[in-house]
């Protein structure tokens, strides 16, 4: 895992152990340690943060797509308020934009492993959202 937003993780392909670490908390969230955050007083500052991380993000050519996301990437966006009766508020929003299922015949041999790794990670995801999909249509019933 990098830090898009962070200039000195780039993410070195040769190299997988530079990367971020993922931690499950006390609290029942996991966390990615080290990862920046930033205080934006403006829209405009945010969506500066988000093209930077879009500028930042693995691409790669192949037959099928000329700029291929080569990895899922997460921008999360929380807005903070204080009402008027000093009450914090927080919400928070994910963008998630995941890598493409890609048809291993369609890459080069070195884009191979990438694309096996892509694919097995969409299943899982496809797992787990038809899980908790069942787990909510059992407790509406």
């Amino acid at each position: 895992m990098f830090d898009l937003l962070n200039q000195e993780s780039s993410p070195d392909l040769l190299r997988e152990d530079k990367g971020l670490r993922i931690r499950w908390t006390k609290k029942e969230q996991f966390i990615v340690e080290n990862l920046f955050v930033f205080e934006c007083h403006s829209a405009e500052e945010a969506l500066q943060l988000f093209n930077l991380g879009l500028k930042n993000k693995v691409v790669a050519a192949h037959n099928l797509n000329h700029q291929s996301s080569r990895s899922h990437c997460i921008f999360t966006l929380t807005v903070e308020s204080v009402d008027a009766s000093d009450t914090l508020m927080s919400s928070k929003l994910q963008l998630v934009d995941l890598a493409g299922s890609e048809k291993i015949v369609a890459t080069t041999q070195t884009m191979a492993k990438e694309s096996i790794d892509i694919n097995k990670s969409l299943f899982v995801l496809r797992q787990v959202i038809n899980r908790l999909a069942d787990m909510s249509v059992a407790g509406d019933s």
